[in-house]
Parts: C-alpha cells; sequence; structure tokens
C-alpha cells in the first residue's frame, strides 16, 4: 500500500512540475524574441496588391491565425473579418510587413484611413511559412511578391471527407477551382434522408470560387456543377418496414447546378443570391430484374425529381455565432405504385390510368441557418421547413452540421411532420432521424 501512495505522490509531484500553456507561451515568444529581435532601425514596407492580399488574409484565415487585436489567445470575431475581406475586394485594406534581424518580425492587416491593426500582429515568423510555404514567405522578404501566386506554388491541394451522408473525394484543385468526386445519400428537400432513401448518388462535380478558396469544408463556390449516376439500394428495413419506404429500380442520372446569378452585375443584390436547380431522371424500365427485392409485391417507387432553390447566404453575422443564411424553393417528385408478381414475373403500374404529370407532387420548403467558418469549432445549422401542397402535410427539419478544427465532426438530420400526419401516404414516416461521423482530411 506504501508503494501505492510513494507512486501517486510521485506522479502527482512531476505532473504538478510541468508548465502551464502560459508560461510555454512566453518561453516560445522569449525564443522568438531572441532568435529573431527587432531592429533598431527597422525596415518597413507596405503590400497594396489586392490579389495577394486576399490570398495571405485567407490562408490566415483557414489557419485560424486571425486574433482579436486586444487578446491575442482570442479569435477575431465574424464581423471583423467578415469587413476585412470585404474592404480588400475593394481595394481599401494593405498589409504592413516590418522586418526583424533575420526574419520577418511583423504581419499587420490594415484598413486605409484607420490608425490601428484590424487583428493582433502576427510576430511570429513560423507561422508566416506555415501559411505561405518558403517560397511564398522569401518572395515577402525580398519584395518580389507581385508576381508570387500563394496558392499556384503551393503544394498540390487534397481532401478525403468521410461523410457517408455526403462524402467527398478531391482528385485535383487549383487557386480558384477544384474537381472532385461527391456523393449524396438522400434528399433533404423532398424529405428522404440518407437510409430512408432508395438510392445513393455519386458524380463528379466541379467547382469555380469568385475568389480563392480557403474555408475549407463550408466553402461556397460561385458556380458548381455535378453530374453522376444514382444507384438504387435497399432501404434499411425493420419489421413492417416495407410499407414506410420507397424502392427504386434501375439506375438514373443525376445533376446539380449551382451558381451565382449575377443578372445586374457583380455589385448588385442578385450577385449575393445562390440559385440551385438538381434533379434525377431514372433509366428504369420497371423490369422484373432490376428489382433487387423480389419478396416485396406491392411497392411505391421514385422514377424523377427536380428541387429549385433560392439562398441568401451572409445575410447578417452575429459574433461567433456565424452568419445567417435564408432560402426558398420547391420540389417536384413523382410517385409510381407498382405491383411486382412472382407468378409471371412482372411488374405492373397499379395507377395505369393516371397520367405521368398527374403522378407527381409539389413540395414548397423554406430554409433559415447559420454557419460559422471562422472557428476552431466549424457548424452549419438550418431548419428546413417543408409543405406537400398535393397531399396536405408538412415537416420540419434539423440539419447540424460540425467540425473540430476542420478535421472531426458529425452530421446530423432530424425530420417530424407538423402538419397533415393523418394525410401521409403509406411510403411515408411521421419522423426520420439520420446521422454520419464526419472525418476530413486534407493539407
Amino acid at each position: 500500500m506504501k508503494y501505492l501512495i510513494i507512486f501517486f505522490l510521485t506522479c502527482f509531484s512531476l505532473l504538478s512540475a510541468q508548465p502551464t500553456d502560459d508560461e510555454l507561451s512566453k518561453l516560445y515568444e522569449k525564443l522568438l524574441y531572441e532568435i529573431n529581435p527587432p531592429k533598431a532601425d527597422p525596415d518597413e514596407w507596405i503590400i497594396t496588391d489586392t490579389d495577394f492580399i486576399l490570398d495571405v488574409f485567407r490562408q490566415f484565415k483557414k489557419q485560424n491565425f486571425l486574433k482579436k487585436p486586444d487578446d491575442i489567445h482570442s479569435s477575431a470575431d465574424i464581423t471583423v473579418i467578415n469587413k476585412f475581406e470585404n474592404e480588400a475586394l475593394k481595394h481599401n485594406a494593405i498589409i504592413k510587413v516590418q522586418m526583424g534581424e533575420r526574419e520577418i518580425y511583423s504581419f499587420q492587416f490594415f484598413i486605409n484611413g484607420e490608425d490601428s491593426s484590424i487583428f493582433a500582429d502576427i510576430g511570429d515568423f513560423n507561422k508566416i511559412i506555415m501559411v505561405m510555404e518558403k517560397g511564398g514567405y522569401k518572395a515577402i522578404k525580398e519584395k518580389h511578391y507581385e508576381h508570387y501566386d500563394i496558392r499556384k506554388n503551393k503544394p498540390l491541394e487534397y481532401e478525403v471527407n468521410l461523410n457517408l451522408l455526403k462524402p467527398k473525394l478531391m482528385l485535383y484543385s487549383e487557386r480558384m477551382y477544384d474537381v472532385s468526386i461527391e456523393g449524396q445519400w438522400g434528399e433533404d428537400f423532398i424529405v428522404t434522408p440518407a437510409w430512408f432513401s432508395p438510392e445513393y448518388t455519386l458524380g463528379i462535380n466541379y467547382a469555380r470560387y469568385s475568389s480563392t478558396k480557403s474555408s475549407g469544408i463550408f466553402d461556397r463556390p460561385a458556380f458548381s456543377l455535378m453530374a453522376g449516376v444514382a444507384f438504387p439500394k435497399k432501404t434499411i428495413t425493420e419489421t413492417n418496414w416495407s410499407d414506410k419506404s420507397l424502392v427504386n429500380s434501375g439506375l438514373g442520372f443525376y445533376f446539380k447546378l449551382s451558381g451565382k446569378p449575377n443578372l445586374f452585375g457583380s455589385n448588385s443584390s442578385s450577385d449575393k443570391l445562390q440559385i440551385t436547380a438538381s434533379g434525377k431522371s431514372n433509366f428504369s424500365t420497371d423490369s422484373w430484374e432490376e428489382f433487387e427485392d423480389h419478396s416485396l409485391t406491392d411497392i411505391y417507387s421514385n422514377k424523377n425529381y427536380f428541387t429549385l432553390e433560392i439562398l441568401r447566404p451572409e445575410l447578417f453575422g452575429i459574433s461567433d455565432l456565424g452568419k445567417f443564411k435564408l432560402g426558398m424553393g420547391i420540389s417536384f417528385y413523382d410517385i409510381y405504385h407498382l405491383l411486382l408478381n412472382p407468378v409471371d414475373f412482372s411488374v405492373t403500374d397499379l395507377e395505369i390510368n393516371k397520367r405521368a404529370f398527374k403522378k407527381y407532387q409539389t413540395s414548397i420548403f423554406g430554409e433559415v441557418g447559420v454557419e460559422n467558418v471562422a472557428n476552431i469549432v466549424r457548424h452549419d445549422f438550418k431548419i428546413i421547413l417543408n409543405y406537400e401542397s398535393s397531399n396536405k402535410y408538412g415537416y420540419i427539419g434539423f440539419l447540424f452540421n460540425f467540425l473540430l478544427s476542420d478535421t472531426f465532426g458529425f452530421d446530423i438530420r432530424y425530420y417530424r411532420t407538423i402538419a397533415g400526419k393523418d394525410n401521409l401516404p403509406i411510403w411515408r414516416a411521421s419522423e426520420y432521424f439520420v446521422f454520419s461521423p464526419v472525418i476530413r482530411i486534407s493539407n
């Protein structure tokens, strides 16, 4: 027993002797000062190249190196970060560089006309090298940055986003666009999420950005186009669940087109909107062989759908909570009631007298959300209201996606009926809950 007490006392004394984070921080700052002290007559200059300023700024933002001027341990407010970016886009921002004895001593971000830096001075040349790599750092030291492209001279970017609901594998990335393989399990705007969906979509996505992308998983491109294939799959089943899900057959073509309309010029209100159109059309001929599960006889199937959404992102910001967004849209999707006959291996449309356009349902939806991409914990929270006008029932959905250090998190989605529960079709459930862990690997 006494040896156990001695062991714990020894461990306690060792742990208590460890330096605190504050002590380590002060020690690191002292070492930086000794390695690279300020000059008595400092060499200072100003960077005015807008593209270069935005590239540098967004890389510091991505690494969470932008701090409050009066508290270097706290991330800068999202409103301040947005303010600097907006001013830089108007060619109204500069970076002030000061050299130490050997390395760059400080980086300061200024808005023209203001006396003090909008963020805390970045006085750690190791952070600057981390952001810009050695080539970019050397270009600034030698004042040759006018013709230096930070993104072009950085190593090829890669990204693997392991999310069951929406995976992504980056194939190629440049300064203002990327090409990736992306997946989608379910469709939120017709309330068929993840494993309640009868298919899984996989395709190639091309995204182009209006400026250097830097916000990781929550980046919003100025234009993107995805084209792919919807593969039929079995939905999760439980006792008597087969009458509460859709069953699809054959492959389908999927597309998703998103972008800013920019109808009246880049500074107009239309430039702040994001319009997204997506849809799917099945190649199925509804033959017996195309259906995987022959134990079902009376089924419901979705062959085609189309969704249109208008979103106003970055409506306004509230400190660390993030930027609010507002959207609305409409969806059209068809539902076929089919009979699989195991006697003659035939598939019969039980509503053969109903014309094709009569099989379509119409959903009207609205969305409000808030997202924050500037802090260590990044989140995207949305509330969706969906009303199906054909049968007069509605859902409310809560969608929450968060990432810690842009690396690990969760994607959670929950839907529940709020109107017309008695009007739900037989293939509908009164509530849906799906989730997936998210692991993101990138450089």
